[in-house]
């Protein structure tokens, strides 16, 4: 053999080697990315999870506020008509708030 056939089968075996640790380098890289972009995927997932979480907690929220406010308009309304009737009933004495002129509302 001489120098310049033991120059090419080197060549040959480097070209071979580097190959080969390219593709085993390629296949890391690769392998490692997938895996980060599902743990990626899975931690957006949670995110999404928890916002839809909150905002189901906000509508609650909101439908209990609103039943509150139902009913706090359902009482004021009754009061406005109670204290209607008690200033027709007041207006309708002698003017002077009751018989012995005392005050009838503290």
């Amino acid at each position: 053999m001489d120098w310049l056939s033991t120059f090419a089968v080197v060549a040959l075996v480097a070209g071979t080697v580097c190959v080969a640790v390219m593709t085993v380098v390629a296949y890391d890289l690769r392998r490692h990315l997938h895996r980060r972009l599902d743990e990626i995927a899975d931690r957006q997932a949670q995110h999404a999870r928890r916002i839809a979480d909150g905002i189901e907690a906000l509508r609650r929220d909101q439908a209990e506020a609103e039943g509150r406010l139902g009913a706090l308009t359902r009482s004021q309304r009754q009061l406005s008509v109670e204290l209607a009737e008690i200033r027709e009933r007041l207006g309708d004495g002698t003017g002077t708030g009751g018989a012995s002129g005392d005050r009838i509302l503290h």
